[in-house]
């Protein structure tokens, strides 16, 4: 049990490979204290991300301890003779965190997370009003 619920359980599941990621969505008041707990006693092990659904929803997603968009964006960068400061990243949610910070150039949609777009360089429009598109049609008319 976990907060005093009985999980559903749903028999054996054999998986082929371990999984890439793992998704949890429920109650705030429950998936909190489980970010906590993770983050607590799973420190590099694991790399739970909170994020936001609806009002009353919250989730995790949990991925392998070394990895994040970040990792794999500077992984491809260097396999492409690519530096940081070279690289531009967009993002909206707190799994582009690492992403935007190992960039050059790091930038955050106008709706997105709010801890994302204070780790930001800047802050792209929208993207309900299409802002990647606009943010990078300026960047590069600029050059």
């Amino acid at each position: 049990t976990y907060m005093g619920e009985v999980p559903d359980k749903t028999g054996k599941i054999r998986l082929a490979k371990q999984p890439v990621r793992l998704s949890v969505i429920d109650a705030k008041d429950k998936v909190l204290p489980f970010y906590v707990y993770l983050k607590a006693d799973f420190a590099g092990q694991i790399n739970p991300m909170l994020f936001t659904t609806k009002k009353r929803w919250r989730g995790i997603e949990i991925i392998c301890g070394r990895c994040s968009k970040g990792a794999a964006l500077a992984f491809l960068a260097e396999r492409l003779g690519i530096q940081a400061p070279q690289v531009v990243a967009i993002g909206d949610n707190v799994n582009d965190l690492e992403m935007i910070t190992w960039a050059g150039l790091g930038a955050a949609m106008a709706n997105g997370a709010p801890a994302l777009k204070r780790a930001a360089d800047l802050i792209a429009p929208d993207f309900d009003s299409d802002g990647a598109a606009l943010f990078l049609s300026e960047l590069l008319l600029a050059k």
